[in-house]
This record gives C-alpha cells, sequence and structure tokens, in this order.
C-alpha cells in the first residue's frame, strides 16, 4: 500500500498550488486501485498521471448504476427496445463481467 501512497501523492504532486483538484476523482482512483491491486494483483493504472485515462471498467460501472436506478422504474418492454442507452447498458454489464472473469480467475 506504500507505493500506492507514494503514487498518489506523486500524481497530486503534479497540480500546481492554485488549481482545483478534483478529490471524488482521486479518491475513486486510489480506492481502485488500491482493491485492484492489493485484492486481485490487478493495475487499473490510474495513478500513473494525472491525466490517465478512466478506466472502462469505472466507466461501465459508473453508467451501470446511475442507469439502474431509471431502469428499476422503467416498464420491463422498455429495457429491451432498441436505444442506444440500452444498448450501452448491456455493453457496460457485459465488459464488467468479462474483467471480472479476467481480473478474478476462479
Amino acid at each position: 500500500m506504500g507505493e500506492i501512497a507514494k503514487e498518489t501523492i506523486k500524481v497530486l504532486e503534479q497540480y500546481s498550488p492554485n488549481e482545483k483538484v478534483d478529490i471524488l476523482h482521486w479518491a475513486t482512483n486510489l480506492t481502485f486501485e488500491t482493491i485492484g491491486r492489493i485484492g486481485f494483483g490487478y493495475n487499473f493504472h490510474l495513478l500513473d498521471d494525472r491525466n490517465a485515462e478512466v478506466h472502462p471498467f469505472i466507466d461501465a460501472m459508473s453508467y451501470c448504476l446511475k442507469t439502474s436506478i431509471q431502469r428499476f422504474s422503467q416498464a420491463s418492454f422498455m429495457k429491451r427496445l432498441p436505444l442506444e442507452r440500452n444498448r450501452r447498458f448491456d455493453r457496460s454489464v457485459k465488459l464488467m463481467h468479462t474483467m471480472r472473469i479476467s481480473v478474478i480467475k476462479l
């Protein structure tokens, strides 16, 4: 965990004192890196650089969490319509399952 802390400090030092830092974003990155590395030996590479891309797994999970609330209150047929939001939800779920299989080797 010491390595993760060092990387977090290194990334945050890339900001000038006058710049705003999105703490929620970095807390999320730190959390995923900690769980990924310590729990599963998986590096999301979220602490490589302050401009690191959002990992596809995190993007998919965020989208599914936001969308699930809406989907819960929808009629069942709405979830089966050929709408982009339904396709994106299905792609996101598939991506998360695929990552789970590759990261957590059962």
